[in-house]
């Protein structure tokens, strides 16, 4: 189960990793670790919102938090039919 579990955080890792590539969100180490972290943690019901404390200034780092996790769930809707 945990080799489940971390496949499955790789995953996400790879996941949001090309997701903030492709809109163009540089985000130093610790933060991506903390939103990483925010997102698994959302994902297992172990978090009820992600908060926002990457870096950067509102409106512009909302609208990169919205735009990668819109992102990232088109990029893993496909792969959720086969589970």
């Amino acid at each position: 189960m945990a080799a489940a579990a971390a496949g499955a955080y790789e995953e996400m890792l790879r996941v949001v990793e090309a997701c903030a590539s492709r809109i163009q969100w540089r985000l130093r180490p610790s933060s991506k670790r903390r939103l990483l972290n925010d997102i698994l943690f959302l994902c297992t019901g172990l978090r009820p919102v992600i908060l926002v404390d990457y870096g950067g200034t509102m409106p512009q780092l909302q609208e990169n938090l919205c735009s990668l996790l819109h992102h990232a769930q088109q990029a893993i809707s496909p792969l959720l039919l086969y589970i």
